[in-house]
């Protein structure tokens, strides 16, 4: 077991871009642009998201006490 303070939610979307290089020579682009959004959005999601962002906080997140790494999760499986 790794806890997930000490992983954190990186090496799953990692290998998740990874396994998208795998699928085709056309997802090398396609993991260019998803790889700065990842950061973008899950290492410090922005002061002003809009209104994604505070649906997600105020009635998805706060319902229940989950890892900040289902959140990582989330978006790949969506993806």
């Amino acid at each position: 077991y790794v806890s997930t303070s000490d992983l954190s939610w990186e090496p799953i979307v990692d290998s998740w871009l990874l396994k998208r290089l795998d699928l085709g020579s056309g997802r090398a682009q396609e993991v260019d642009v998803l790889r700065p959004l990842f950061d973008r959005w899950l290492k410090e999601p922005p002061p002003d998201g809009g209104p994604a962002l505070d649906f997600f906080d105020w009635s998805v997140r706060y319902l229940k006490k989950v890892m900040e790494i289902n959140d990582a999760t989330q978006v790949v499986n969506i993806l």
